[in-house]
């Protein structure tokens, strides 16, 4: 079905373009990881984005999503690439509103 959110979609995967490309639940391979400064102008910090094999676009991934990767294939994030991940979509919140965003999780 098409979508608006297609028509302006941006730099990096959303959760909308995780599930409506097929994303959720697929087993990923990290095929690059690199720190960048992201978002709006003057409120950007660094993150680091990964680039996914079977993803058009690359993820940005926030704390609590790298501390999971970390967890699992340590905090050298060099050493993720060739590593796996799925992705889910999960409801956070943000400011007052509860919105749809994307978690990390290590497939087993």
């Amino acid at each position: 079905m098409p979508s608006i959110d297609e028509i302006y979609a941006g730099k990096y995967i959303t959760a909308v373009e995780t599930k409506s490309k097929g994303l959720v639940g697929k087993v990923l391979k990290i095929s690059n990881v690199n720190p960048e400064m992201v978002g709006r102008e003057g409120k950007q910090r660094n993150r680091l984005v990964l680039t996914l094999d079977g993803a058009d676009k690359p993820l940005v991934v926030n704390k609590s999503n790298s501390e999971i990767i970390a967890k699992a294939y340590g905090r050298d994030y060099s050493a993720w690439v060739g590593k796996t991940i799925q992705l889910f979509v999960v409801p956070v919140r943000f400011g007052s509103e509860m919105v749809d965003g994307i978690t990390v999780v290590i497939p087993t």
